[in-house]
């Protein structure tokens, strides 16, 4: 009972860590995040609008983490045999591929708010929008892409944020988990950013007029790497 205890104490710290760290991240760099839905999507807005969409992000942070951090919980006491990067790697993908579920409608409608798209000048209106002209799968345009995107980018991130952080300790270097955490994101973010604009731009097409028309990711590649 106490063992049981204890784990549902540390997983609810994981819990809420995932949340406050994930919505401090959003606040502070929303703007980027809007910049480059514009670049992705070649939309051009306003330093005002900037924050569009901003507290639909801070608030889908929260359910996102709850499923996210059990599935990366439970999948790290699973696989605790294996070698640390190892683990951490397929644990982050388990947590990704999981909460795509409740992710990518919060993600579809941010989008579709940034780049103002016909009807979408909030996220309720967006919503509104969305269901009435494509339905319930609306909401989950991009789901596809997404999951390319995230699974490998979480595989990658927590995996390459355990072995450097290890290697960093090892040769006594201070702030171990800043540099792991800097190098891993950095890496990662390079590696996930041509199926990050894919995505965008799928998720965006539904709502905009004269927008191109991808029927998928492969679809997207080819239409889009000639340009």
């Amino acid at each position: 009972m106490l063992l049981a205890a204890g784990a549902g104490y540390a997983l609810l710290c994981e819990v809420i860590a995932g949340f406050s760290g994930g919505a401090a991240k959003t606040l502070a760099f929303y703007p980027l995040d809007t910049l480059t839905t514009w670049r992705e999507t070649r939309h051009t807005g306003r330093s005002s609008e900037l924050y569009r969409g901003c507290f639909l992000t801070v608030a889908g942070a929260a359910p996102y983490a709850c499923i996210f951090h059990t599935a990366f919980w439970a999948s790290r006491q699973a696989l605790s045999g294996l070698p640390l990067a190892a683990r951490e790697g397929l644990s982050g993908s388990c947590g990704a591929l999981t909460a795509a579920v409740v992710w990518v409608p919060f993600e579809c409608i941010k989008h579709r708010v940034q780049v103002a798209a016909p009807g979408c000048s909030t996220p309720r209106a967006a919503l509104r929008t969305t269901l009435e002209r494509e339905g319930v799968r609306g909401l989950y345009a991009g789901m596809r892409p997404t999951l390319v995107r995230n699974v490998p980018y979480n595989a990658l991130h927590f995996g390459l944020f355990a072995a450097i952080q290890r290697l960093c300790r090892a040769l006594g270097l201070p702030g171990a988990s800043a540099w792991a955490g800097a190098f891993a994101g950095a890496l990662t973010a390079l590696a996930t950013t041509p199926i990050d604009l894919i995505n965008t731009r799928i998720q965006v097409q539904g709502a905009m007029a004269g927008a191109p028309r991808y029927t998928g990711i492969a679809d997207a590649v080819v239409r889009i790497v000639p340009r």
